[in-house]
């Protein structure tokens, strides 16, 4: 039996990311900036780290604002989750799927 470990680089991003949120949503936001603006860039820089070190998958972190949003105070439940509503993201869904049997064998041309 094999174990697999995370890369170290993403260990070091899997510990970066939430220490950057932290140090934003710990610290009095630069002049002029909104405290709601400053968690969003904490998120922001979180998200940034997590997507380029690929701590986690991509997927999950992508949904990471739908959990964070309320929890930091930035917004709404349906702030963050109306761009998931977006009939674009719909439309690339349903083709993706569609698209999916092809791209592992099971469409298959048979000629007469």
């Amino acid at each position: 039996m094999s174990s697999t470990s995370a890369s170290p680089i993403a260990t070091t991003g899997l510990t970066l990311g939430p220490l950057l949120l932290l140090l934003c949503v710990l610290t009095d936001p630069p002049g002029g900036m909104s405290e709601a603006a400053w968690s969003a860039t904490g998120l922001t820089l979180l998200m940034a780290v997590w997507w380029a070190t690929e701590a986690i998958p991509i997927p999950a972190t992508s949904l990471l604002p739908i959990l964070l949003i309320p929890v930091l105070d930035i917004g709404t439940l349906t702030s963050a989750t109306s761009p998931y509503a977006n009939p674009v993201i719909f439309f690339s869904s349903a083709a993706l799927s569609l698209a999916w049997p092809c791209s592992n064998g099971i469409c298959t041309v048979v000629s007469p």
